[in-house]
């Protein structure tokens, strides 16, 4: 019973991580109208920026504050540089964003994959507690105020800043807020400066407990898919709750059953999400005029 309930709150830590990432996806989506499956392997490519620096002999926490400044510049350049340009229908710049997955994953096999994988050096703290016989292992608990923090910032842009209600009018009434004047643009590249930050946060993260290599967030990212579809794809919020759903089950489906079946699991819950609720725990049917 102990090692379920460590596994089950290792789960959670697990889950808040797989939606934030799926955040970053609704959040995208609902601000430029495409949802960036490169963002993934955009924090992937950022988190080996930020070990060459440490092993270079800058201090971890010193490259991972190097990491997010370049990571804000990173994301504002991808949006500005790869994906804005040229026009083209929703299914054109999704097909860019694929390619640009592509092109990460590439670039980072020709930088740095001579040696890969790599032990990225752990950020937080080691070790544990005991509670009721139960171990709380610190970079859960840790992991867990992270994403409240970061959680609370967002609610609390989205509720009291004018930036934040923009972006509340765009995702909800695209068309009426750009008829009103909210400059659409303007918000999108806040939105991928934002986005290349969480995605590197997350890779910091998840590096220290599996090996840093170029293919590290490809499974992070179907997990993340799965956990939007569950929350419902138009739920900023319903992300993080599938996030939870999937790591907490992906995690007791390694434990007691092997880990060649977390994948399978995930996409388990997903395809019943999809049967029994087709828009998500938390997603609305969107109505379109003809």
């Amino acid at each position: 019973m102990g090692l379920a309930i460590s596994v089950i709150v290792s789960g959670i830590a697990f889950g808040l991580l797989i939606g934030m990432l799926a955040f970053i996806l609704v959040f995208l989506y609902k601000t430029t109208g495409v949802a960036n499956f490169a963002v993934g392997n955009i924090g992937m490519f950022e988190t080996f920026i930020v070990y060459e620096l440490w092993k270079d002999g800058v201090g971890l926490w010193t490259a991972a504050g190097i990491g997010l400044v370049c990571s804000a510049v990173f994301g504002v350049l991808i949006y500005q540089v790869v994906l804005r340009p040229f026009g083209g229908t929703q299914a054109n710049t999704l097909v860019r964003t694929v390619a640009l997955f592509l092109a990460l994953a590439a670039m980072a096999d020709v930088f740095f994959g001579r040696d890969q994988p790599y032990h990225f050096p752990a950020l937080l703290p080691t070790g544990g507690t005991k509670v009721g016989g139960v171990l709380l292992r610190w970079s859960d608990l840790i992991t867990v105020g992270i994403v409240l923090v970061i959680v609370t910032g967002f609610v609390a842009m989205f509720r009291y800043t004018r930036t934040g209600l923009q972006f509340l009018a765009v995702a909800q009434r695209p068309e009426t807020a750009r008829l009103l004047g909210v400059r659409a643009q303007r918000l999108s590249t806040i939105a991928y400066m934002l986005a290349g930050c969480l995605a590197l946060l997350i890779g910091l993260l998840l590096a220290p407990k599996q090996l840093l290599f170029s293919q590290m967030m490809n499974p992070i990212l179907l997990f993340a898919f799965a956990a939007a579809v569950v929350g419902g794809f138009t739920s900023l919020g319903g992300t993080f709750v599938g996030g939870i759903i999937i790591g907490v089950v992906t995690d007791l489906v390694s434990t007691y059953l092997g880990s060649d079946l977390t994948l399978a699991s995930a996409l388990a819950i997903m395809l019943l999400t999809l049967a029994i609720r087709p828009n998500g725990l938390f997603g609305v049917a969107q109505v379109r005029r003809l």
